[in-house]
């Protein structure tokens, strides 16, 4: 399958066109949707085209949001629906469903994406995953969007890492018309730089449920998309809702400030320039975050406190929520942890951590190693 790129996106942030060779390379498997690869993570079965495979092995992809989505989860009513919007292959979906009683919604655009979520929600023996092909938007009807040559990339506006493949005619619909009249309890939004029309289109919900958020923010795609810096946090704010950067390299939760969130946000980030951001207008029982307290990673390497953290149990404070596992240290280059031949014992020995590990009410410390930086305390339980 070759790949030609429309011509006439070469403003400025806006992808250009790549080298053909470069995207048959890289993006060519990406609507191929009858060459997919089977992987298993969290426990269930994953369908994916080729790109994705790194992506999703052994839990890399989005491992502190990934926690964070599961911990809110537990503290939802059990009939409180949560809807993926731009749902791609299904993993938030998916990843609820395994854990939880709530009813999901999954809502993708892109058929070819939909016809790979519906594989994956037919691979598995989980509760019905009601799924919407559609986007999300403020207004029902019809409207043109741009195919992005990478399947996870597809938007209304010009995407800035991802060239557009072609336009096609897809059905919109609201939060508030996909919702109706049940209670929803948690919002995932990855819709590439439509978030605020998105969320405006479920004003009538968000003032109604108070739902958790949890939503991609790209400051360029925002800009993309004509939005002003923060116009988007700035929205949410405006409707009593406190936010919170997810920084997955260094597992932290950054409170964002009201006048410096866009900034904040970006500092959060780091070099990869966009993430997740959680939004939470009523704290959840039990899930308070006032401040960065999130610890996903443990070093495998000897360094002080580390071998106390590991034979203590811990517990979250009042002044945060805390997720304790192993993991390997995050590294530059995936690939090369995959060649290194002592894997299976730090895999092995992360298991073990991570099911002799519990929480427990602590003081604060800092913990610091590897790059890995996180406030805790730690103490015996008595």
């Amino acid at each position: 399958m070759n790949y030609y790129i429309l011509k006439n996106e070469r403003k400025r942030g806006v992808a250009k066109d790549y080298d053909k060779a470069m995207i048959n390379n890289d993006y060519q498997a990406d609507y191929e949707v009858d060459h997919l690869t089977k992987l298993i993570i969290w426990g269930f079965d994953f369908w994916v085209t080729r790109r994705f495979v790194k992506l999703y092995a052994d839990r890399l992809y989005e491992p502190v949001s990934s926690r964070l989505v599961l911990a809110m989860q537990k503290r939802l009513p059990t009939k409180a629906l949560i809807m993926d919007l731009g749902a791609h292959y299904g993993y938030y979906s998916l990843l609820l469903a395994s854990r939880g009683p709530q009813p999901i919604m999954a809502v993708e655009p892109i058929g070819s994406n939909t016809q790979v979520l519906k594989k994956n929600i037919i691979a598995n023996s989980f509760k019905p995953i009601q799924v919407v092909q559609a986007a999300v938007s403020d207004q029902t009807g019809e409207r043109e969007m741009r195919v992005s040559v990478a399947s996870d990339s597809s938007s209304f506006n010009p995407h800035p890492t991802g060239p557009t493949l072609k336009t096609e005619k897809v059905q919109t619909k609201t939060i508030n018309t996909l919702a109706g009249n049940q209670q929803v309890g948690f919002i995932k939004i990855d819709v590439e730089g439509h978030e605020l029309p998105t969320l405006q289109g479920g004003t009538e919900v968000i003032k109604r449920d108070h739902p958790a958020i949890l939503f991609e923010y790209h400051p360029e795609s925002q800009r993309l998309a004509g939005r002003g810096k923060g116009e988007l946090l700035t929205w949410l704010q405006k409707l009593d809702y406190r936010l919170w950067a997810v920084s997955e390299d260094q597992a932290e939760l950054v409170p964002l400030e009201v006048k410096t969130a866009h900034r904040q946000a970006l500092a959060a980030f780091g070099h990869e320039g966009y993430g997740n951001i959680l939004a939470l207008m009523i704290p959840l029982p039990g899930l308070s975050l006032i401040r960065t307290t999130l610890i996903d990673q443990l070093s495998p390497y000897p360094m002080p406190g580390i071998a106390k953290a590991t034979s203590r149990k811990l517990e979250l404070d009042d002044t945060g929520i805390g997720l304790v596992t192993g993991r390997i240290p995050r590294v530059t280059d995936w690939d090369r942890w995959w060649l290194q031949k002592d894997r299976d014992f730090y895999r092995e020995e992360f298991e073990r951590v991570d099911k002799e590990v519990k929480m427990f009410k602590h003081k604060r410390i800092y913990m610091i190693g590897q790059g890995i930086k996180s406030q805790w305390l730690n103490r015996s339980k008595k």
